[in-house]
């Protein structure tokens, strides 16, 4: 799970919640985001909860490497 990885990571509980469209538009508008771009930053992202996102590519070109390893090299980076 990604969030357990940046959990470990950071050495902190971090855990995804779901947020619906109609919750998580008000969210950003209360964050300071115009609402246009909060209502298009929720569409956008629709895709992703959607699991539209959910094929490989070869549109990197390095070595495959697993998230917790993506997220430890970041926060050493950091």
């Amino acid at each position: 799970m990604p969030a357990a990885a940046i959990g470990a990571a950071v050495g902190r509980d971090a855990r995804y919640v779901p947020v619906e469209p109609d919750e998580f538009v008000p969210e950003l508008v209360a964050a300071g985001w115009p609402r246009a771009d909060a209502e298009d930053h929720a569409d956008a992202v629709a895709a992703l909860r959607n699991g539209l996102d959910a094929h490989v590519s070869d549109g990197v070109q390095r070595a495959p490497r697993d998230f917790a390893e993506f997220v430890a090299s970041t926060d050493r980076a950091a």
